[in-house]
């Protein structure tokens, strides 16, 4: 047990961090009142704080890389929502009237082994579709790719 120097309460020591010796410190704050801590030094110095992730960015590239790689593979659904949604921007096929949250929820709930389809492709050989909520369907993987870009096959 160990006494917070901030909150003067007492909390078991995994409540702490340890130094860089593997040593907890004599003064020491709790994880939580750390966390405050630099939350309220961020909130007061939102440039210097940017510079300093931006730093860490640039020092630890493998590490982001491999955290963003974990990422996406965790949340596949969310990704695909986010880059399908991002090339529909890009290319003017998501009108501002479009229902993004009824779009999300399609992603997400896409079950196991199917795609997120646009029933007309939004590029098209004969026309071109909209990324809207009733332009989408759920096909089999080997379904989907099997119709690449044509409509109505």
């Amino acid at each position: 047990m160990k006494t917070c120097t901030v909150c003067k309460q007492e909390k078991s020591l995994d409540c702490f961090y340890k130094q860089r010796d593997g040593k907890f410190g004599v003064t020491s704050r709790c994880k939580l009142c750390v966390l405050v801590s630099n939350k309220k030094w961020v909130t007061n110095n939102p440039d210097k704080s940017k510079q300093c992730l931006k730093n860490w960015q640039q020092e630890n590239k493998e590490k982001c890389l491999e955290a963003t790689r974990q990422w996406r593979k965790r949340n596949l659904h969310y990704d695909a929502f986010r880059a399908k949604t991002y090339r529909a921007r890009k290319t003017n096929q998501c009108p501002p009237w479009a229902d993004l949250e009824k779009i999300k929820e399609i992603y997400l709930n896409c079950p196991k082994g199917y795609h997120v389809d646009h029933i007309i492709p939004l590029k098209g050989t004969l026309a071109s579709g909209l990324h809207i909520e009733t332009n989408l369907q759920y096909l089999s993987a080997k379904e989907n790719l099997k119709k690449r870009n044509l409509y109505g096959w």
